[in-house]
């Protein structure tokens, strides 16, 4: 039969050998929970990107600046052998990968979103809706960040990617 048409019924974990099991060369853990675990590295980083670009893209100024220094600063770090010592300090478990991959990839989706907002900010409903007195939260809830959303869709999908290689490189080394 050709290889395509076999259907597997029972656990995958079944067809690991038990030596590599026994040894620690192959984690045992539940179907899909590799994917999942990867898709929560991806979403700490896009929200804490677009939380960080929303704020600075909105108010500017100097808490713009302030705010793409720290994102230069992030850029600037040498991402992988920070998380190799870190995770090596840290101790390797879920939560700490999530923290550590979470906190040192939002800079790029900052910088994303903040340029969206930016864009979005000097637009004519948006200076209709602060003319007419709406606060700076309302502005931000119903007028930019729907608007921002398809940016951090796509934010999301770049950072879960990123999230993915890098914790391949992790459990390489």
């Amino acid at each position: 039969e050709d290889a395509r048409s076999v259907v597997l019924i029972g656990d995958p974990r079944d067809l690991v050998p038990d030596s590599l099991l026994d040894c620690g060369v192959v984690e045992q853990r539940h179907v899909g929970d590799e994917r999942f675990d990867q898709v929560r590295h991806g979403l700490a980083a896009a929200l804490i990107g677009t939380a960080v670009g929303l704020t600075a893209g909105y108010f500017g100024g100097t808490f713009d600046r302030l705010l793409m220094r720290l994102t230069d600063g992030v850029v600037a770090l040498p991402l992988l052998p920070l998380l190799i010592i870190l995770a090596a300090y840290l101790g390797r478990s879920l939560w700490t990968t999530v923290v550590v991959i979470g906190l040192l990839s939002w800079a790029s989706a900052a910088r994303i979103i903040r340029s969206g907002v930016i864009s979005l900010r000097d637009r004519d409903h948006i200076l209709a809706a602060r003319t007419m007195g709406a606060s700076d939260i309302h502005m931000v809830r119903r007028h930019v960040l729907p608007m921002v959303l398809l940016l951090a869709l796509g934010v999301f999908v770049q950072a879960t990617s990123a999230a993915i290689l890098l914790e391949a490189a992790l459990s390489f080394l």
